[in-house]
């Protein structure tokens, strides 16, 4: 079929990303009176993805509901709400890293295609465990986030 379409009736445009951002929560305090409130980033202005695997938007709606569920244990003595936003960016951070650079090696070598070679298969399967990994994925419920962030001693955010 591509083999039809005219060469002047192509357009060729780059793919952009961002790397992922260092922080995604402002400094900010518990005591809104206080200071100014925090903000947050998430989705494509924390984490910009090439369309590689598909998982730009996946990634922004895990966000959403990661972030949704720590706020909710906000109000939880002791957690509050920059801890929790602090917590939702640590959660959140080595599965996006990981899923944001698999997608960059994706376009790379999707990228790489020529006439030559379109017909061949462009990127390897994963392995079982790593399909489980980017698909398999479910956003932790409130409970385990409190128990998490009660348990919550290094600074680190394992499940």
């Amino acid at each position: 079929l591509v083999d039809w379409i005219p060469p002047s009736a192509l357009h060729e445009t780059g793919v952009w990303d961002i790397q992922v951002l260092p922080h995604w929560v402002s400094a900010s305090t518990d005591d809104s009176s206080k200071g100014p409130f925090p903000v947050v980033l998430m989705g494509d202005a924390a984490h910009a993805m090439t369309p590689g695997l598909g998982q730009g938007a996946n990634m922004a709606l895990e966000d959403a509901i990661t972030l949704a569920r720590c706020l909710s244990v906000s109000r939880e003595p002791g957690v509050g709400v920059h801890r929790a936003l602090t917590f939702f960016e640590g959660l959140r951070r080595d599965r996006v890293v990981k899923v944001h650079g698999a997608s960059q090696a994706r376009t790379a070598e999707v990228n790489k295609t020529t006439a030559a070679n379109r017909g061949e298969r462009i990127f390897p399967s994963q392995d079982d465990e790593w399909r489980a990994f980017v698909y398999g994925f479910v956003v932790p419920e409130e409970k385990e986030i409190l128990g998490l962030l009660q348990r919550e001693g290094s600074g680190t955010c394992e499940r």
